[in-house]
C-alpha cells in the first residue's frame, strides 16, 4: 500500500474517531442532564421540595438509580403533606436521548406518603403556598409538553400511605403496590392494591381498585375490600376543581357490624351487615342514603332484646 493510501486510511480513521467521540460526548451531555431534569420536573409537577441522597447513572443499561428521596409539599391546594422513597429506578432508551422529550419509566420500592383530608385543603386558599414553578392544577409526575422528561409508566411496590382526617382520625394502607400508565393529555390509569386497610374500627384485608386520573377529576371503579367474612365493593368519582364534588356508591355483603360502629359499641353489638350505600357531597358537606340489613344480629347489653 502506498504512503498516500495509508494517509487516506489514517485520515478516515481520525474522522471516524472524531465523529464517534463527538457523538459520545453529546450523548453523555444529554444523559448527564437527566439527573437535574428529573428532580426539576418532579418538583414542578408535584409542587414540592425534592431532596435526593444519591443518584447513580448507568449509561449502557439505560438506568438511573436514586436512593433516599424525600418529598415535602409546598402547594397548599394539594391533599398531601410529605413522602419518602427508599429506592427508585428510572429506565430509558439510548435511542431517545436525541429527541426533544425523553420518555422514561419509573420503578419505586419501599415508599411512604402522608396525605390529609380534602376538607383541610379546602380551608386553605390555593395560592397561599403555591410554588413559583407550578400552579394548583398541575398533573402528577408529568407536565404535558414543557418538560424534557416524560414519565410514561410508573410502578411501585412495598408502599404505605396514611391519610389524616380531623378529630385525630386516620386511615392507614399497608403493602401498597400499583401500576400506572400515562395515556397522554394528562390522563393516567392506575391499578392499585393493598394488603390491608385500617380506618378506625374498620379493618380490611386484601383490597384493590382501578383509578383513572384526568385533569379535572379522579374516577375509581372495581373497588374491592375484603372484610372477613364479607366484602365491600364500589365505584365513584371526585372532582379536582371547584368544590371537589364527590360521588361514591358502595355495596356491603356480610361485613361484621363491629367494623361499622364506634369503639364504645363494639362489645354491645354483633352480626353481619349487608346492603347498599350512596354518598354525594363536596367541601361544604354531604350526605349518604341507602339500606342496610343485619343478619344474626345481637344486642349484647340486654340479651332478651337481642332475641
Amino acid at each position: 500500500m502506498s504512503r498516500s493510501a495509508v494517509r487516506v486510511v489514517l485520515g478516515i480513521l481520525v474522522v471516524l474517531v472524531f465523529i464517534l467521540g463527538a457523538g459520545g460526548a453529546f450523548i453523555w451531555w444529554k444523559l448527564a442532564g437527566l439527573k437535574e431534569a428529573l428532580v426539576s420536573d418532579l418538583e414542578k409537577a408535584l409542587g414540592a421540595r425534592v431532596e435526593v441522597a444519591s443518584i447513580d447513572l448507568d449509561v449502557w443499561k439505560g438506568e438511573l438509580h436514586a436512593a433516599g428521596i424525600s418529598l415535602t409539599n409546598e402547594r397548599a391546594s394539594a391533599p398531601w403533606d410529605k413522602g419518602d422513597i427508599s429506592q427508585a429506578t428510572v429506565r430509558f432508551h439510548l435511542s431517545d436521548v436525541f429527541a426533544s422529550t425523553l420518555p422514561v419509566s419509573v420503578e419505586v420500592s419501599s415508599w411512604n406518603v402522608v396525605l390529609h383530608s380534602p376538607l383541610r385543603t379546602a380551608e386553605t386558599p390555593p395560592t397561599d403556598a403555591a410554588p413559583k414553578s407550578a400552579g394548583p392544577g398541575a398533573p402528577p409526575l408529568s407536565s404535558p409538553s414543557k418538560d424534557r422528561i416524560q414519565v410514561t409508566q410508573l410502578s411501585a411496590q412495598e408502599g404505605s400511605a396514611e391519610i389524616d382526617f380531623s378529630d385525630d382520625r386516620k386511615v392507614a394502607l399497608h403493602g401498597v403496590a400499583f401500576e400506572a400508565a400515562n395515556n397522554g393529555a394528562g390522563v393516567w390509569t392506575t391499578q392499585l392494591q393493598a394488603t390491608s386497610i385500617v380506618a378506625g374500627s374498620l379493618a380490611a384485608g386484601a383490597s384493590s381498585v382501578q383509578i383513572r386520573g384526568e385533569q379535572d377529576k379522579i374516577t375509581f371503579s372495581s373497588l374491592r375490600m375484603q372484610c372477613d367474612p364479607g366484602v365491600v365493593t364500589g365505584d365513584g368519582d371526585v372532582a379536582l376543581d371547584g368544590e371537589h364534588d364527590a360521588r361514591v356508591t358502595l355495596k356491603v355483603v356480610d361485613v361484621p357490624v363491629t367494623m361499622l360502629v364506634a369503639v364504645e359499641w363494639q362489645m354491645k353489638l354483633s352480626g353481619l351487615a349487608s346492603g347498599d350505600l350512596h354518598y354525594e357531597g363536596n367541601d361544604q358537606g354531604g350526605g349518604a342514603k341507602g339500606q342496610l340489613a343485619v343478619s344474626h344480629g345481637k344486642f349484647n347489653v340486654l340479651p332478651w332484646l337481642g332475641k
